[in-house]
């Protein structure tokens, strides 16, 4: 059968506490000589050396806690952020390519120069006029889609507005362009 000695040292705290030379000759002194003061102070130590595992093991939680939530948070983030080497849809050209190219910036320059210059636009006379008709959100809305084939959510973005406000203009400027051009049409008696 295990001595009691022998069965407190399998104990990690206890071993744990037993390893610092101070600590073992406190408890060696209890043990040898049993007063009541000897005891208190090995008490004490003990106490203070079990709070201090406490306290590095509350504190490695915490620390581990943290860093879990931590990394979660900056994986959320990663899969939002936009890689400059990510392909677009035709799985060829790349963000960090059009960036080069000039495309997005040129797009969005483009479409604020062209306001009132459609006449590079359009071929058609009947068509360019019935444009200039429409109202600046309908005509910058169905430039960025029809021109440069940006969707209703990029167009939306893009404009500050929403995509169902999108929607409306360009159904809204395609009917009134329809209108317009059947009417001129009628107007000089011919096809456009």
């Amino acid at each position: 059968m295990e001595s009691y000695e022998e069965e407190l040292c399998r104990n990690p705290i206890i071993s744990r506490f037993l390893e610092d030379p101070e600590n073992k000759r406190l408890y060696t002194q209890a043990v040898n000589e049993p007063t009541s003061k000897n005891k208190q102070i090995l008490d004490e130590a003990f106490k203070h050396f079990f709070v201090r595992v406490k306290v590095i093991h509350y504190i490695s939680r915490l620390i581990a806690g943290y860093s879990v939530d931590f990394d979660k948070r900056i994986r959320k983030n990663e899969q939002q952020l936009l890689s400059l080497d990510a392909l677009f849809h035709n799985g060829q050209t790349t963000l960090l390519d059009m960036l080069a190219a000039g495309d997005v910036i040129k797009d969005a320059e483009l479409v604020q120069e062209e306001d009132g210059h459609y006449e590079e636009l359009f071929e058609n006379e009947v068509l360019q006029q019935a444009f200039q008709e429409l109202k600046p959100l309908q005509r910058e809305v169905l430039v960025y889609s029809f021109f440069y084939g940006y969707r209703n959510k990029d167009i939306a973005k893009r404009l500050a507005i929403s995509e169902q406000r999108v929607s409306y203009n360009k159904k809204r400027g395609l009917e009134l362009l329809k209108q317009k051009v059947a009417g001129q049409t009628k107007k000089q008696g011919g096809m456009p």
